[in-house]
């Protein structure tokens, strides 16, 4: 009997670590939030400027950087095959995840787009990133 109340004990602990897979239609709040269900997600791994930020470019005109991360976040879950895994909450209570479309890693693209920085993971896409100047790294941010 003892054995048998263990393996439930372990089995349970497995499924409380289990992340949790999330499928769309998304809602995007921002450039690296999106909503399902009533349940709020934070893309892990990086940061997408604030939503009404401004960024300046190569020659210092602003641009609307914090619009443009949201309108590719858009882009990117819009295909309806989008999954976001996760387990972990941020102070906010949003779960932390990592979301991809097929194979391509939706966290990844953004950092490689420019258009966030890497905050852990995604260190190689923001190498190319800024060796190539794109987005954030063709002039100044915040």
């Amino acid at each position: 009997m003892a054995f048998f109340i263990l393996l439930v004990l372990i089995a349970a602990k497995l499924d409380e670590a289990a992340d949790s897979v999330l499928r769309g239609p998304f809602y995007v709040i921002d450039g690296d939030t999106l909503a399902v269900g009533g349940e709020r997600l934070r893309l892990q791994g990086m940061d997408a400027p604030e939503l009404d930020q401004t960024c300046e470019d190569g020659r210092g005109k602003p641009w609307a950087c914090g619009e443009e991360a949201r309108r590719l976040l858009m882009r990117l879950v819009a295909d309806g095959k989008t999954e976001c895994l996760g387990r972990e909450r941020d102070k906010y209570r949003r779960l932390l995840v990592r979301c991809h479309s097929g194979t391509t890693s939706i966290n990844g693209t953004l950092v490689r787009q420019g258009l966030a920085v890497a905050s852990g993971r995604y260190a190689q896409e923001q190498v190319e990133a800024r060796r190539e100047r794109q987005g954030l790294w063709a002039g100044r941010f915040e």
